[in-house]
């Protein structure tokens, strides 16, 4: 009888100890015995990665707690136990470094830094020995903490910038003397010579480009086809220095007239607007031109024009302005005024804005050619008619609303007509244009 209920004892309480043991305990990061979630999501990684200034990640999720981590200074991590000492669980759990830092212990503190023999420069860590951004660098890696920058074609060695092998140091700067034009060929202690003017630096050595061969001393390098200060050879060797003021430039080695010009007297010119030779060279009356006469206007006497190659009274003639002025009364520049803030010196200037300097302007839906007399040192014109287009001694000339728009008078000496279509605008609505020189 003592057997038996001694029996019994054992096996209730053999049951009481399975059913403990096979009950639905939770534990961290599971909701059952097989240790899946549950609903529990603090355990969950933090998907944040590292800012851009190269420190710890600050928004990772803190360590999990749990009797499971029985090792002293152990946290529960993503299900699993762990010390925090590692690069991506530096201090806390979760704790990433930032870039080229490590967990390092420091008076028995874990925390996120450079490793040995590097610095934080510039949110990374780098070798102040071989970084040529912050070379010698130390400390905080910034202001004179912060080193050198060795710049282009140099290295940083031992802390201190060199040239790379392939330069020499000439001016503050690494160079190869090579192929550097201002410092071409080594030379022990100097820092070789500047090539000529258009030279190059070949292997060392200066010399002329293929397209410039000949090398002139006093202007360095030219083409001695086109270069007007060297034309056919160095002036020294037998060339010439062609006369640009009277309209000569090389072509082919010798000096001639630019194309378009017709050399008269010495000088090139353009027979189709010179006066003095109008039509062809005059040369006193023996050559194919004229020249041409001088006539009297309304307010004083002028020179005739030459147009297209012909003496003609006014630009307004139909040998310019075709048919464009027939049956229309000339408008000289004495119903404008010479004043145009856009232009410097003499300016004629013609609108339809009535005001005290220009009292009458251009009649309202008026069609008129205006004939400028005498205004030699005029350059440019400019118009400001909606959008629209003036004809200038034959060119059509497009205008714009402001005038902003300015363009090269057509040739002529000084002597301009001006076709002005009607118009119905007025006051701030101004139409008109102005001639001069800025």
């Amino acid at each position: 009888m003592f057997v038996m209920l001694a029996r019994f004892l054992i096996f209730s309480i053999a049951g009481v100890l399975l059913a403990a043991c096979s009950s639905d305990v939770p534990r961290p990061g599971g909701g059952g015995p097989d240790g899946t979630d549950s609903g529990d999501t603090s355990s969950t990684m933090d998907s944040s990665t590292s800012s851009d200034s190269g420190g710890p990640d600050s928004t990772d999720t803190g360590p999990i707690t749990s009797p499971e981590c029985e090792n002293v200074g152990e946290l529960y991590c993503n299900g699993v136990c762990l010390l925090p000492v590692t690069d991506d669980h530096c201090r806390e759990c979760n704790r990433r470094c930032g870039a080229g830092q490590v967990c390092l212990e420091t008076a028995g503190v874990w925390d996120c830094g450079c490793p040995g023999g590097t610095i934080k420069c510039d949110g990374a860590c780098t070798d102040p020995l071989t970084d040529a951004d912050f070379c010698g660098a130390s400390g905080t890696c910034e202001d004179d903490e912060a080193g050198e920058d060795c710049g282009a074609n140099a290295e940083c060695l031992a802390g201190q910038c060199r040239c790379l092998a392939t330069h020499v140091s000439c001016d503050g700067e690494c160079v190869d003397p090579l192929t550097d034009e201002e410092h071409c060929g080594f030379l022990p202690d100097e820092c070789g010579i500047a090539c000529m003017a258009n030279g190059v630096c070949t292997e060392g050595t200066c010399e002329c480009p293929a397209e410039l061969p000949t090398d002139c001393d006093s202007i360095g390098c030219v083409d001695p086809m086109t270069n007007n200060n060297a034309c056919g050879g160095c002036v020294a060797s037998g060339g010439e220095v062609c006369d640009t003021a009277s309209g000569f430039t090389c072509q082919e080695g010798t000096c001639q007239c630019a194309p378009g010009l017709t050399l008269c007297g010495g000088v090139c010119t353009d027979t189709a607007t010179d006066p003095d030779n109008c039509g062809g060279c005059y040369d006193g009356g023996a050559g194919t031109g004229v020249s041409c006469d001088f006539v009297d206007t309304p307010s004083n006497t002028v020179r005739q024009g030459c147009f297209a190659g012909q003496c003609v009274d006014s630009p307004c003639d139909p040998v310019v302005m075709d048919d464009r002025c027939d049956g229309l009364t000339l408008l000289h520049k004495d119903v404008c005024y010479t004043e145009d803030d856009h232009f410097v010196g003499l300016a004629v200037k013609c609108d339809n804005n009535s005001t005290s300097l220009h009292p009458t302007g251009i009649p309202l839906n008026t069609e008129a050619c205006y004939e400028i007399l005498n205004a030699p040192d005029a350059e440019e014109f400019r118009c400001w008619w909606s959008g629209r287009s003036l004809v200038v001694n034959g060119v059509t000339m497009a205008c714009n609303n402001d005038g902003s728009n300015y363009l090269p008078l057509p040739p002529s000496a000084g002597h301009y007509c001006v076709y002005f279509p009607a118009t119905n605008a007025s006051g701030s609505e101004t139409d008109g244009f102005a001639m001069g020189s800025r």
